[in-house]
C-alpha cells in the first residue's frame, strides 16, 4: 500500500491518493475481481492488470 495523504485542519476534509497492491497467492487465475466503497469515498480511476470493466453499478458503489 502507498498513500499519500493531504489533512486539512480546518474544514471537515481530507485528500488521499495511492495505489493498493493485492496479489493472487491461490496460483490459479481469478474470474473477477468485486470492489465496492463507502460514501463518502469517491472513486476517481481503478485499474486492474489485464482485466476490464463488466459492470459498474454506481448507485451501490460497487465494479466488477
Amino acid at each position: 500500500m502507498r498513500l499519500e495523504v493531504e489533512l486539512y485542519p480546518h474544514e471537515p476534509r481530507v485528500v488521499t491518493r495511492g495505489s493498493y497492491v493485492v496479489e493472487n497467492r491461490s496460483g490459479a487465475p481469478l474470474d473477477e475481481v468485486h470492489v465496492r466503497w463507502l460514501d463518502p469515498l469517491e472513486m476517481t480511476s481503478l485499474e486492474v492488470e489485464g482485466a476490464s470493466l463488466l459492470k459498474d453499478i454506481a448507485e451501490h458503489r460497487y465494479r466488477i
